[in-house]
């Protein structure tokens, strides 16, 4: 159920303030042959019928106003008091088996696998819920279907995750336009959904003057090293992937990523078997800018790098919350907008980070020398 309230406080108000044994949530079902619980008074006590333990004449009885008679559905949200489970723990039999008829995968006569295509087994099944049959103070509560209740049962159709996506960004829709924000609607008056991709910038991207040569730096593209094709770099659109070699043999791996969302490196190098430490965040100081990075050291065996990295979005230098931020804001009201993350990977160990550091120093400040000032503010920010 992924619109289930953890710890919802009015529940436990009403739980609470009745000195209740147990308290469950129920919502009105959605037609007659709904598979929920139904909840109801057999012989003044609180009970929960399985839907398939209710008659065809139960299951479809309406009461004068024409509304289901058995009409409250249990979505399996239960607060129990400690003190009753004990006191029920301490019975014999308190709970007994119901009957359901069930698909089970099984072996036949040959020993052959035989995977049903109908109901073949009888299952016995025991239900906390029936408990309640020994409960002297409850509450039941109704809540809105929309606000509580969109279960996961099936992989197509209703209560399938298809629902459970539709249901969940409804409610946050709806959350939105209660502060005053208008949320657009799809032709069946459901919500707004996220774009596929919250920063677009190819003509961007495609347009960037990155040169191959700068002071005594050589560079050649290894962008083919990567593979695109594989679900787990679904997120990036554009690539510039480059390994620069300086006159003194010293080389490093320089990255322009323009993608529909970032992933934080720190989390990929985990991800890619690297034990990572966080360094200090570290300045270089551009002719009329400041350029604030983020600093890592990732090592896997013999293997370590110095990673720098920082985030340029519409021309400004963000951290990680600020991008967050953007990510969500251009999100909600459709907007694209032109965002890059741009990444340095320098061999190095632990013994010769400050020699890397100074590589990496050399190198953005001569990075910054062979833009031209219009490419300078897409990767370090406009000057302020």
């Amino acid at each position: 159920n992924v619109l289930i309230k953890m710890a919802d406080p009015v529940f436990l108000g009403y739980h609470a303030g009745s000195k209740a044994e147990i308290s469950l949530k129920v919502v009105k079902k959605r037609h007659a042959e709904e598979k929920v619980g139904i909840v109801g008074y057999i012989d003044g006590r609180l009970h929960i019928a399985e839907y398939s333990e209710l008659s065809q004449e139960d299951m479809y009885a309406r009461n004068g106003n024409g509304m289901l008679k058995y009409n409250a559905g249990s979505i399996g949200v239960h607060m129990i008091h400690i003190d009753f489970l004990e006191k029920v723990y301490r019975m014999e039999n308190s709970l007994p088996y119901h009957v359901a008829f069930k698909k089970v995968s099984c072996l036949n006569e040959k020993g052959d696998m035989v995977n049903p295509e109908k109901n073949n087994a009888v299952k016995f099944e025991s239900f906390i819920f029936d408990i309640l049959r020994y409960v002297k103070q409850g509450v039941v509560m109704e809540v809105l279907r929309e606000e509580e209740f969109s279960p996961v049962k099936n992989s197509e159709g209703d209560d399938s995750p298809a629902t459970a996506k539709r249901d969940i960004v409804n409610l946050f829709g709806r959350w939105l336009r209660n502060t005053g924000i208008s949320i657009p609607t799809d032709p069946q008056g459901n919500g707004f959904s996220f774009p596929g991709t919250k920063y677009t910038s190819p003509e961007v991207f495609s347009r960037l003057e990155i040169p191959y040569t700068m002071n005594s730096w050589k560079g050649i593209d290894i962008r083919d090293e990567w593979n695109l094709e594989d679900k787990k770099y679904n997120f990036i659109s554009q690539i510039l992937e480059r390994r620069y070699v300086n006159a003194h043999n010293k080389n490093l791996f320089f990255s322009i990523l323009n993608a529909g969302n970032f992933h934080n490196p720190k989390v990929c190098s985990h991800g890619a078997g690297f034990k990572v430490s966080e360094l200090n965040d570290q300045e270089f100081h551009l002719a009329g800018r400041t350029l604030k990075t983020h600093a890592l050291y990732a090592q896997k065996n013999t293997e370590g790098f110095l990673l720098i990295y920082w985030i340029c979005i519409d021309k400004g230098i963000v951290d990680w919350t600020k991008q967050k931020i953007k990510e969500l804001y251009f999100s909600l009201f459709n907007k694209n907008r032109v965002g890059f993350m741009i990444r340095l990977a320098i061999p190095s160990t632990e013994d010769t980070l400050e020699d890397a550091l100074a590589l990496a120093q050399e190198f953005v400040h001569d990075l910054y020398r062979g833009l031209t000032p219009k490419d300078a503010d897409y990767i370090f920010g406009s000057k302020k």
